[in-house]
């Protein structure tokens, strides 16, 4: 009964060697695992006009919907959740105020940290095979 999610990035799926094939992906949907949304291109943001970056999220998310044959959510809780992982971690307040307009629930950063104070700009913890360098990032 464990699941994972998947953040993909649509241009190269089924196109590059390498790369996952949509039947793989939905093979994954349908086992239960969560597909999240990271772009059409995995584009660096901080340089990326915010029109550009709207075209991203919004057009992969549909791709991938029509390829997965339903919408891209994680069921939390009983309801519904669209999530959204960063091309190299990076936000900002645009990027936020996007991502909640498309209608994402949350969105990863790899910003260090446990503290959450915004759905749409999660902090982590790098993993590492050390547990002691895990530990004492949960206690900072």
């Amino acid at each position: 009964h464990v699941t994972a999610t998947f953040y993909v990035y649509t241009n190269p799926i089924g196109k590059q060697k390498h790369f996952l094939t949509w039947d793989e992906i939905k093979e994954m949907s349908d086992a239960g695992m969560t597909i999240g949304d990271h772009t059409l291109s995995h584009p660096y943001l901080k340089k990326l006009p915010l029109d550009d970056f709207r075209r991203e999220v919004t057009k992969s998310k549909t791709i991938i919907e029509q390829h997965i044959g339903k919408p891209v959510v994680h069921h939390t809780g009983g309801k519904n959740a669209v999530h959204f992982a960063s091309p190299f971690g990076f936000t900002d307040a645009d990027i936020v105020q996007i991502l909640g307009q498309a209608g994402y629930a949350t969105a990863r950063t790899t910003y260090k940290g446990v503290y959450q104070d915004n759905a749409l700009r999660l902090r982590g913890i790098l993993v590492t095979d050390s547990f002691d360098y895990f530990v004492s990032q949960l206690t900072r």
